[in-house]
């Protein structure tokens, strides 16, 4: 049997410990298929660091090094920071208990509708979403995105709508359904459907100047569509990364993208401390290469300050990080596509798991696929924000559909 034992420890030790185990439980996710998929990302984008101690476990190091990267000189400003980041978190928590509501009452509604349109073979559709099966649950979202509504009657706007479904995803993920209702194969008709519907959407602005959507950047790190959690899902967040930071918001301007002309570099800060980030050379059309007697390298040369963009790493949140994702995408890509000039978003092999060598074809992904993509991170409301000093301090009211009525108005 095992026993326990007192170690003896500094009041601050003591806390520290405390404070590693909190960190350890809220990065880790309970699932150890999904907890894989996460370490194992942060693993290979640490490759070129120095590794810590050998006794020290893979936990050990996710959470000391996100302790460390958080501490603050004084203790006031650490606890400050700390206060806002608390309140900050809060306010944009996913209430996913809004999207289950809204599911059992559509239900409910449903079983009181004699008139209503069944299929030859009907599937029985719960009000217990974790009763239902893969195939039951598909449909069903089929039907709920087009009948639902707002307790009024009225019908919910497309990035409501997302929400709701959203919140939907999350509990699936809480309660050990680890089926992604957006990009899964089983969920494409409920996909399709969907991302028709918010084709249209354009987020609103305030008359204070607030950009106005339902959807937050944190809902799709909170409901893992974004991230390192499957080929399909790296993906998306490659393609989010290129619109917050790039600007790319088509299909034709995530074609620029190839694996030669999208570059690690690090350059060294006044303090000695170094930055690492990506940067996208832009390539010069062929017909414009000699069009006004420009040589293409001095014209280059030239342009080069205008054209060329760039992501920083994210030092506070590495699996966040655009650098270190992409360093994993590209430890999950054959060598014989690492120099195109032609590609850089590729198709997922269809059969592989987390350890797979390879996770991506040597085929460009399809321009359909991209753009179903690009629509739903498209309603995010961050990516509709000209510059970070362009945001209003006020805050905007958190989702309460019941309430939608009166600030959508």
């Amino acid at each position: 049997l095992p026993v326990p034992m007192f170690l003896p420890v500094t009041m601050n030790s003591a806390e520290r410990i405390v404070e590693t185990i909190q960190e350890i439980k809220q990065k880790i996710p309970s699932d150890p298929y999904e907890a894989e998929l996460i370490l194992m990302a942060e693993m290979v984008a640490e490759g070129d660091e120095e590794k810590s101690s050998k006794t020290e476990t893979r936990k050990d190091k996710t959470s000391a090094k996100e302790s460390e990267s958080k501490e603050a000189p004084a203790q006031d400003g650490e606890t400050l920071s700390s206060a806002k980041k608390s309140v900050s978190a809060e306010i944009l928590k996913l209430k996913s208990q809004y999207g289950i509501d809204a599911w059992k009452s559509w239900i409910q509604w449903r079983q009181m509708q004699p008139n209503l349109e069944q299929r030859p073979r009907p599937l029985e559709l719960k009000e217990d979403l974790l009763r239902c099966t893969t195939a039951e649950l598909s449909y069903g979202l089929c039907c709920f995105i087009t009948e639902v509504k707002r307790p009024n009657g009225e019908p919910y706007p497309p990035d409501s709508l997302f929400y709701l479904c959203l919140g939907i995803q999350q509990y699936l993920f809480e309660n050990g359904r680890v089926e992604n209702i957006f990009m899964d194969r089983f969920y494409s008709k409920f996909s399709t459907d969907f991302t028709n519907m918010l084709k249209s959407f354009q987020p609103t602005v305030t008359p204070r100047g607030y950009v106005h959507s339902r959807v937050e950047e944190e809902f799709l790190w909170g409901c893992k569509q974004l991230g390192a959690y499957s080929p399909i899902v790296l993906l998306n967040t490659l393609l989010f990364f290129s619109c917050k930071y790039f600007g790319f918001t088509t299909v034709e301007q995530h074609r620029q993208l190839s694996f030669a002309h999208v570059m690690r570099c690090t350059k060294t800060n006044p303090d000695n401390s170094k930055t690492t980030f990506l940067r996208f050379y832009p390539p010069i059309p062929v017909n414009e290469a000699e069009s006004d007697g420009v040589p293409a390298k001095r014209r280059k040369e030239e342009e080069s300050k205008e054209e060329i963009l760039e992501m920083m790493e994210n030092t506070e949140n590495p699996l966040r990080c655009p650098v270190r994702l992409y360093e994993f995408y590209l430890s999950k890509c054959s060598e014989s596509v690492k120099q195109r000039t032609n590609m850089f978003y590729l198709h997922p092999e269809r059969c592989c798991v987390p350890n797979s060598p390879l996770w991506f074809s040597s085929t460009p992904l399809d321009d359909n696929t991209m753009e179903s993509m690009l629509i739903r991170i498209l309603t995010v409301r961050e990516l509709h924000l000209r510059t970070k000093k362009d945001q209003p301090v006020v805050s905007d009211p958190p989702f309460i559909p019941e309430e939608e009525d009166e600030d959508s108005e």
